[in-house]
């Protein structure tokens, strides 16, 4: 390959192969972050008890034990709900900083090349100054 085509081919290599990569791979990242959360999971159960824990209800009636069954089962309701709303919101804020990254990461492979050019130019200039 004549050396004066290198930069061409670095350019076309940059701003597609490259380019579709860094897509592809920011959309592994996004996927990952969405099933290690279990952000669909969370979301379905949002209102089942934590760990399943609970009380059964007694077989004859009993206005005590039903009401304390009752409470019991609520309270781990609300725990569970409580806790997969902070994984929820913790998992969307991880799931931003995810889209945020990203988004900063394409913008600066957009302006890399520049970036290296100037460098070089200033570099040279202050080796010869």
């Amino acid at each position: 390959m004549p050396l004066l085509a290198l930069p061409f081919e670095y350019l076309w290599w940059h701003y597609t192969l490259a380019w579709r990569d860094l897509v592809v791979i920011w959309g592994n990242y996004l996927w990952f972050i969405y099933h290690f959360f279990s952000i669909s999971v969370l979301a379905r159960t949002l209102l089942a008890p934590w760990k399943r824990l609970g009380e059964v209800y007694p077989a004859r009636f009993n206005l005590g034990a039903t009401l304390a069954t009752f409470f019991i089962n609520s309270l781990m309701r609300l725990v569970g709900a409580v806790i997969r709303i902070i994984m929820l919101v913790f998992g969307g804020l991880v799931y931003l900083l995810v889209i945020l990254l990203g988004s900063v990461t394409l913008i600066l492979w957009l302006v890399l090349p520049l970036i290296i050019i100037l460098a070089l130019v200033l570099g040279l200039a202050l080796l010869f100054k």
